[in-house]
């Protein structure tokens, strides 16, 4: 079963993929935000067969909230959990990471900084739940 990760926006949704395993996050073209925003998703759902979304929780009011309302929307339509995380970090990350690899002023503008704060979400996502997993056998190998 593979994660997708969501980067919300009014706009646009930054989106990104693990590998089946679940070990690496890959940033996909992000989706438009608009009435076929629903029916594009089920359809990347179905075809890359996920079992849950992780989406990004703002902290700026607008945007959470609509977000939460996608959120809804989403699992009822998609029929398909959705767990929010937070995003702090993630859209400045994904801003510098074009200066990081030192890509050329046209790459820098073909770059899609949506998709990558998504799947920085993603990552630290499957990272926290490393970390989890790390803690709870720590604290039974004490026992």
């Amino acid at each position: 079963m593979k994660l997708l990760a969501l980067d919300f926006g009014l706009k646009k949704i930054g989106v990104a993929i693990t590998d089946e395993n679940q070990h690496f996050a890959f940033a996909k073209d992000m989706l438009v935000n608009n009435e076929k925003l629903f029916s594009t998703l089920n359809q990347l759902i179905i075809a890359e067969k996920v079992g849950m979304i992780i989406m990004g929780r703002s902290p700026r009011d607008e945007i959470r909230k609509a977000s939460e309302i996608t959120a809804k929307k989403i699992e009822k339509y998609c029929n398909i959990p959705v767990l929010f995380v937070d995003e702090k970090y993630s859209t400045k990350q994904a801003l510098a990471l074009p200066h990081t690899l030192a890509l050329k002023k046209k790459q820098r503008q073909q770059f899609d900084d949506d998709s990558a704060a998504a799947a920085y979400i993603l990552e630290g996502y499957l990272q926290s739940r490393i970390s989890w997993k790390l803690f709870f056998l720590a604290i039974n190998l004490r026992k």
